[in-house]
């Protein structure tokens, strides 16, 4: 699974609008064993995804004059056991 765009306006950041846009699709690809792919621009996200599991497999420039960009991954968490 591939999340696509997301963002919220920085005048609402620390509500957690972007966990509400996050979560769900996190949810369904764990439901379906999906891994979920997605790229940012920003170092301050790298962490915030990094609270969902996400984590860092490479780093590059897309061209010499364009800021860095952070390939991010996360595996499918299973459902806990019902022992």
């Amino acid at each position: 699974m591939h999340l696509r765009t997301i963002g919220v306006d920085p005048a609402f950041g620390g509500r957690a609008f972007g966990s509400a846009l996050v979560r769900p699709m996190l949810d369904v690809a764990d439901e379906q064993g999906l891994g979920c792919l997605l790229l940012t621009g920003t170092l301050d996200n790298v962490g915030w995804y990094e609270g969902f599991g996400f984590t860092v497999f490479a780093t590059f420039r897309p061209t010499p004059t364009w800021p860095s960009v952070w390939a991010m991954r996360r595996d499918p968490v299973p459902p806990p056991s019902r022992h």
